[in-house]
């Protein structure tokens, strides 16, 4: 490679490294995965229950018996077809809500699948997210928690339908919960631009130039 063209692009590199460790662009976070196939919203009346729950004055209702959910009597989704083709599958949870009283904020929920494995016979599998904390807020202020639970995929083709439960909620009052189902592994991005390209185009632009100029005073020193 001749060398002035190795001086602009070093000359490039070195431009592109400093705008890079002194950029302030935050990159989006990455997809849960390749595509968003169901979203949904949880019915009032179970935000209700949970806030009984957290209040201590809920009444005894039906439960799951061998359960694996801490809550034994957790919301399940619609039944969906799944496997082959789709895998893997993602959970992502959203909780808004509104702190109680100054302080600390707290939300932990668990995720999983219900499966379907014959026509009399269902199992839990679970994929729970980790737990969500925000302090510092003051009373009545809104906030939002949002969780992704780990991969998971299913041998052959089958029905399942995704599952929500809380494990426990502090000075939380719930809004809204909503629960997403994302499959197939998300593509890897491009790490952000620290520039837009406009601006990374002049910068190479001038390299070059720089380069240019550099062989032609070259040339003249020969000259003369």
């Amino acid at each position: 490679m001749n060398a002035y063209l190795t001086f602009g692009l070093l000359s490039v590199a070195v431009s592109l490294f400093a705008v890079s460790a002194n950029s302030t662009i935050d990159s989006p976070p990455p997809a849960p995965g390749l595509r968003l196939v169901a979203q949904y919203k949880m019915p009032q009346q179970e935000i209700a229950r949970y806030a009984a729950l957290a209040a201590g004055k809920a009444h005894e209702g039906p439960q799951r018996t061998n359960s694996l959910f801490a809550d034994r009597a957790p919301w399940v989704g619609p039944q969906r077809q799944v496997g082959v083709g789709a895998n893997p599958y993602t959970l992502v949870y959203v909780v808004s809500g509104v702190a109680r009283t100054a302080g600390e904020v707290q939300a932990q929920w668990q995720t999983g699948w219900e499966i379907q494995e014959s026509a009399t016979a269902r199992r839990e599998v679970m994929v729970s997210p980790a737990a969500n904390a925000r302090s510092g807020l003051a009373a009545g202020e809104a906030v939002t928690f949002t969780a992704t639970s780990g991969r998971l995929s299913f041998r052959g083709e089958r029905r399942a339908a995704p599952m929500l439960g809380v494990v426990q909620t502090r000075n939380l009052d719930i809004a809204e919960v909503e629960l997403q189902v994302w499959s197939g592994a998300a593509l890897p991005g491009w790490p952000p631009l620290p520039l837009p390209l406009p601006a990374l185009l002049a910068l190479m632009a001038l390299g070059l130039l720089l380069s240019l100029v550099f062989r032609r005073r070259q040339r003249r020193a020969l000259v003369f």
